[in-house]
């Protein structure tokens, strides 16, 4: 996770548009700094598969990534709350596509 927390904090991110932090063992708290960053605003693609996100992980992007095209979550260990709030947010964000 401390890669991930990393990368939010870095001002250098803040013009990336597309970001794939795919197998990096991300867990809920760097899913959760990378969703509260003030540097990925500007994010349309998020590619997090294979990584280990959980259910607050998952509850935490859905609510700060609204401006998605992509977002690949498959391949995390994400209870039903977490499944949800992607199926909902999926619903909400049709021009999305969303993995999981």
């Amino acid at each position: 996770d401390t890669e991930a927390e990393i990368i939010a904090n870095s001002e250098h991110m803040k013009t990336l548009v597309s970001i794939n932090l795919g197998e990096n063992k991300i867990g809920d708290g760097g899913t959760i700094a990378l969703a509260q960053s003030n540097y990925l605003h500007n994010i349309n693609k998020l590619y997090l598969y294979k990584n280990k996100i959980n259910c607050k992980g998952a509850l935490a992007i859905v609510a700060s990534f609204k401006n998605l095209n992509v977002l690949f979550i498959r391949y995390n260990p994400i209870e039903d709350a977490g499944n949800r709030a992607i199926e909902s947010f999926k619903d909400q964000n049709p021009q999305c596509t969303v993995l999981y």
